[in-house]
């Protein structure tokens, strides 16, 4: 079930709900003076903010549907020698666009192409479809490659049981 977030026009002359000052707003004595003082002139957030603005990374949206800055690394691995035979970080948001660039990072770190591919539904699209086909035709590489996504808590259904019909032969 998708949740439907409320949201209000947008108005240029708009009153804002809290002044852009805090001079406008709140007293001279007041205790949020002393707090915001001692934030800007004493402490060092230098370390705290420096992970919040690498200017190498992207804001991405995550598994939760928020977004955060972010880096979206790749991995291929070899299942029978338990090694990962490829690794990447990018700044692309979008997994389909390194299917290619890591397979053939691990031909070129192994020196033979993976018999088998597993991908899941983000590298799917038109172009690594073909590029598995001709994967497939060119060094007899399969590729198991997921189509779409179970929506949270989707269950998938049953296998059906017995034998095959035989209109489906």
């Amino acid at each position: 079930m998708s949740q439907q977030r409320a949201t209000r026009a947008f108005h240029p002359r708009q009153v804002p709900l809290l002044p852009p000052s805090l001079d406008d707003w709140l007293p001279g004595g007041h205790p949020a003076r002393f707090a915001a003082d001692l934030v800007d002139e004493v402490l060092d957030l230098s370390q705290v903010l420096a992970d919040c603005t690498d200017p190498h990374s992207r804001i991405m949206k995550n598994s939760d549907g928020a977004y955060t800055q972010a880096y979206s690394a790749q991995a291929v691995g070899d299942e029978a020698n338990q090694v990962i035979t490829a690794a990447d970080v990018t700044t692309n948001a979008s997994d389909a666009l390194n299917y290619t660039t890591m397979l053939d990072q691990s031909h070129a770190n192994t020196r033979s192409h993976p018999k088998q591919a597993l991908v899941d539904a983000g590298y799917c699209s038109e172009t690594n479809l073909e590029a598995a086909r001709d994967r497939r035709l060119a060094f007899g590489a399969d590729t198991f490659m997921a189509t779409g996504r179970l929506a949270h808590a989707e269950q998938v259904p049953p296998a059906p049981r017995g034998r095959i019909p035989k209109t489906r032969l």
